[in-house]
């Protein structure tokens, strides 16, 4: 079981905590434009043209 947690001494702990909080502030906010769907293309796909080669390409 986890007990209460210390705070941060010295400024080496002090950074790495705000770094981390930093962080994890830009993760959390950038998420709901993570998960967004893209929207369907406009325009439709190209065509395939199919090419005949006579006497089967030999």
């Amino acid at each position: 079981a986890a007990g209460p947690a210390a705070p941060p001494e010295g400024a080496a702990e002090w950074a790495t905590a705000a770094l981390a909080a930093a962080s994890l502030t830009a993760l959390l906010w950038s998420l709901p434009a993570a998960l967004a769907q893209p929207a369907a293309p406009e325009r439709p796909l190209p065509t395939v043209a199919v090419v005949s080669v006579p006497n089967g390409g030999r």
